[in-house]
């Protein structure tokens, strides 16, 4: 039973972490919105670094706000880690996802250039050439070879691209500086009205 003083009806743990996966507050006594973050922060002891980003916010039928809040690691993105908040008349009824309190993912050990030549050059060896970048290089911290654990994760730049000639769509992870691929996956690539690639994608 937690020791908070907002009592929780159900919680769901995972091995990747000590925030729950699911958490669900008694009902009407959950942590008003305004204050959630800084509940989190204190109730999980998330280290320094971790922070917050809201990415999406929709109302249903019912009134409830749902917020979608990516966390980031000293600023950037923390691939496949983002929780949904659930609010209903401003306090938080639940929230679901994967939230790290620790973390310890490198951070670039000298100036980051998402333009250097070479990561173009990586991600056309490791692709061919595309016919459409629709990533091209954002900075994240990412996964190697997908495991979601907070050990897991590097400095690496997004790369998401498609080939529409044979149907291809995948998105990669290089790690830098090393330039090595950290993780990759395919990504759903269909051909719109127009003849142009459209991907739908994770992370």
């Amino acid at each position: 039973v937690s020791q908070s003083r907002y009592p929780i009806q159900y919680q769901r743990f995972a091995p990747e972490s000590s925030i729950p996966r699911v958490l669900r507050f008694a009902d009407q006594q959950g942590v008003p919105f305004s204050q959630f973050e800084a509940w989190l922060r204190t109730e999980y002891k998330l280290k320094s670094g971790l922070g917050w980003n809201e990415f999406k916010t929709e109302t249903d039928q019912l009134g409830m706000v749902h917020h979608r809040w990516q966390q980031t690691w000293y600023g950037l993105p923390i691939v496949g880690a983002d929780i949904a908040i659930h609010v209903k008349g401003n306090l938080v009824e639940s929230f679901n996802g994967l939230a790290f309190s620790s973390f310890q993912a490198s951070l670039p050990s000298k100036q980051a250039v998402s333009d250097d030549p070479q990561l173009k050059k990586t991600a056309i060896q490791y692709f061919g050439e595309p016919d459409h970048w629709d990533i091209g290089g954002l900075p994240v911290s990412a996964p190697k070879d997908g495991q979601f654990r907070a050990d897991a994760y590097r400095f690496a730049y997004s790369f998401q691209a498609t080939n529409n000639r044979i149907k291809k769509g995948e998105k990669f992870y290089i790690e830098y500086p090393s330039y090595q691929i950290l993780w990759s996956y395919p990504t759903l690539c269909e051909m719109d009205s127009a003849g142009k690639g459209k991907t739908g994608f994770r992370g």
